[in-house]
């Protein structure tokens, strides 16, 4: 279906040559929606949608579209939590 992760695969992909072939407006959306796919079908600590997830926020930082990239923190702070710890000694460790 529209929804299934190969579809969210090949969309990345297809941004990825729109991106590169300068094509932006037609990049976007595709990020978007294979982010969004893959968070739905797979979680966000799902491989893939880590992988789209920069993909998309590297997209969304190079084009200085501030509204998205903020859009987003909430979802980064849980795949990436590291990058936003102010002070790496006062988070919880496991034993």
């Amino acid at each position: 279906g529209a929804d299934h992760p190969e579809v969210a695969l090949t969309l990345n992909n297809l941004a990825a040559l729109y991106n590169a072939q300068g094509k932006y407006t037609e990049a976007e959306p595709l990020y978007q929606r294979a982010y969004e796919i893959f968070k739905t079908r797979l979680g966000l600590t799902h491989p893939n949608t880590k992988m789209v997830l920069g993909n998309y926020v590297r997209f969304l930082r190079t084009h200085r579209n501030k509204e998205k990239f903020q859009a987003l923190v909430p979802d980064l702070k849980t795949v990436f939590p590291s990058i936003f710890a102010q002070d790496p000694s006062s988070q919880e460790t496991s034993p």
